[in-house]
């Protein structure tokens, strides 16, 4: 071997060494520079959320400072920490939380003190002048000390029992269950994002950690879902129930990778449907109809499927003990006949006037009739709240204004749409079964109420915000759907504005 030729094969080890040595260095220099920016950033947030809770406490004075204080920054810690462990977590992700526990922390103590403000009050008896939130604060203030009133109607109780047994850890206030509401809607944004890479993460060209953040930021800028998590109302633990149970149904979809996983979803859905005997039964039903569509009916699912359909079952028989099965009869019976509480809010409400001369007598309808009106109730639904009249709902709390901001949600309906006019038909299958499921769910309080109380299918949005990835992953930087968009905004603003000229001309 000539000199040479050794002199080259000593230049290329160096070169090779060389570059092993400081690629490595690189690739260390690399990973300490994104930590430390990932830490200026989880210091940064951390920082700002404890300022804006001290900086809300001093305008809105009524919570306790300290206990309030500690169980919201640990409540956050709590949240960081599950999400973490969800597995597929990035920066984006993580603000989508903060900004979202930032706002829930601060409407809580806003809200807080104007229930205890106008009449001199505290937070252990708070004035509440939304109807079904006194109710459900009195109901448990009877079941947590009998001496306190009279009871309750029977089949508000459920709720009542829970805060109730909240309070035996806390005390009596309404900061406690606030705050539960709280962490039910941040847990809904995490599932909501792991439910969509679950479903989503085999069949489009995004990582992993894509699908999951958007999915959270989907879900938490839909203002009314999020802002439920500030009021003493059952829709945010229906909210977290529903999302933990379209998780845990998953599982008959995408085979979970080991056992832990696999028990975690099935914990999931057991723990959602234990909420849903205490919070509204009738959903129990929903869930119900939710496995039956996403289910592929294949040999391997059919034992799975029916173990979660005995579950459900299994669940609404609980709800039959814990409640009484009269009232539980009579109110589904009042739902569909139009007695009662169905027919009371539809026809008391002013706003309702224009709306309500068009309709007619809706709960006197025959099954066809309604299902004739049901594509305008479906419209009443999803535009409601209608993004006017921001200071009509303050006297339930100060978030109400938020819950009107609307057109995030808007946004969102709009993917949704487009995937079930045009994307559904290149879509996986297990996209297509579980927004096909969403959309069933979704249209049954359309049917019940005409379209006229939207909060009710606040809780199908964690089964509907995957077509709406999809279509984002796939279709955004496509002409079509820039056409599409287009068309989409000038008919919402064109019908945004007939329905506020039609909706004052009734309240005049």
């Amino acid at each position: 071997m000539s000199r040479q030729s050794l002199s080259n094969d000593s230049v290329n080890i160096y070169f090779y060494r060389f570059n092993i040595f400081h690629g490595a260095n690189l690739q260390v220099f690399s990973y300490f520079c994104t930590m430390t920016r990932q830490i200026k950033h989880i210091l940064t947030g951390n920082i700002l959320y404890i300022v804006a809770i001290a900086a809300t406490f001093l305008l809105f004075p009524g919570a306790s400072i300290w206990p309030t204080a500690i169980a919201l920054i640990g409540i956050w810690a709590m949240i960081a920490y599950i999400y973490k462990l969800s597995g597929s977590t990035n920066l984006c992700g993580w603000w989508t939380l903060l900004i979202s526990a930032t706002y829930l922390a601060v409407g809580i103590i806003a809200n807080v003190n104007h229930y205890t403000s106008i009449v001199s009050s505290n937070t252990s008896i708070p004035y509440l002048q939304n109807p079904d939130s006194a109710i459900y604060y009195f109901d448990a203030m009877k079941t947590f000390d009998s001496s306190i009133g009279a009871s309750a109607p029977a089949h508000r109780h459920g709720y009542g029992m829970l805060i109730a047994a909240l309070w035996h850890l806390t005390d009596m206030t309404i900061v406690s269950p606030l705050i539960v509401n709280m962490t039910f809607i941040l847990l809904s944004i995490i599932a909501s994002g792991i439910i969509a890479r679950r479903i989503l993460s085999a069949h489009i060209g995004k990582d992993s950690r894509w699908i999951t953040s958007c999915a959270m930021i989907m879900t938490a800028a839909v203002c009314y879902y999020l802002n439920s998590g500030t009021l003493l109302l059952k829709e945010a633990g229906i909210c977290f129930a529903l999302a933990v149970c379209t998780l845990g149904a998953t599982a008959l979809i995408s085979q979970p990778s080991n056992k832990a996983k696999t028990v975690t979803l099935w914990v999931g859905l057991i723990v959602g449907l234990a909420l849903l005997t205490f919070l509204r039964h009738s959903y129990i039903l929903f869930v119900a109809t939710a496995i039956i569509v996403m289910t592929p009916w294949k040999r391997n699912k059919i034992a799975p499927a029916l173990s979660m359909l005995l579950l459900c079952a299994a669940a609404w028989g609980v709800t039959q003990l814990l409640m009484h099965d009269y009232e539980i009869s009579r109110q589904a019976a009042n739902i569909v006949n139009g007695n009662g509480v169905a027919n009371s809010y539809f026809h008391d409400h002013p706003q309702h006037a224009t709306y309500n001369n068009m309709v007619g007598d809706y709960f006197s309808y025959t099954v066809a009739q309604r299902l004739l009106w049901l594509p305008i109730s479906i419209i009443t639904q999803f535009l409601t709240p209608f993004p006017w009249n921001f200071g009509r709902d303050l006297i339930y709390g100060y978030t109400l204004d938020y819950a009107h901001i609307t057109y995030p949600w808007y946004i969102v309906g709009a993917m949704v749409l487009f995937y079930i006019i045009w994307a559904w038909r290149k879509s996986p299958k297990s996209l297509i079964r579980i927004t096909l499921a969403g959309i069933i769910l979704w249209c049954i309080p359309a049917y019940l109420f005409a379209g006229t109380v939207s909060r009710y299918a606040l809780p199908m949005l964690p089964l509907l915000v995957p077509a709406a990835v999809y279509v984002w992953a796939q279709f955004s930087t496509k002409r079509s759907f820039h056409i599409y968009g287009g068309i989409y905004a000038i008919v919402l603003c064109v019908t945004l504005i007939i329905c506020h000229n039609l909706q004052h001309l009734g309240m005049q």
